[in-house]
């Protein structure tokens, strides 16, 4: 496990080899989301033929998650521990994700442009 930013933690399971994401491109990603706390998953977006697109870094996604996918190749699979700080922090996130709760994402990052 690496240390990051605000406490960001990731492990990187497999190493990629393709486009780096980096700041202000836009990416798609495969994910499973869970609580830190239990393991309970609370979001997913696994379909190859639907990934989830978004532009890393301008607030399109939570904090953490832009802090834990910038520097990823395309190919790579990487798991990344997120305080609540840079997670959804005191409001959580409706009844899917309690108040202050740390979450682990489990990631691929699956092309970049």
């Amino acid at each position: 496990m690496k240390t990051l930013r605000d406490g960001v933690m990731i492990e990187d399971v497999v190493i990629g080899q393709g486009k780096v994401a980096n700041k202000g491109l836009k990416i798609q990603i495969l994910y499973k989301a869970t609580l830190a706390s239990n393991g309970k998953e609370f979001e997913a977006k696994m379909d190859r033929k639907n990934p989830f697109g978004l532009r890393l870094g301008i607030g399109n996604s939570i904090q953490g998650l832009d802090i834990g996918i910038e520097g990823m190749c395309v190919g790579g699979k990487r798991i990344i521990s997120i305080p609540s700080k840079v997670g959804f922090g005191e409001k959580g996130n409706g009844q899917k994700v309690p108040p202050n709760a740390d979450l682990i994402y489990e990631v691929e990052l699956v092309k970049v442009r």
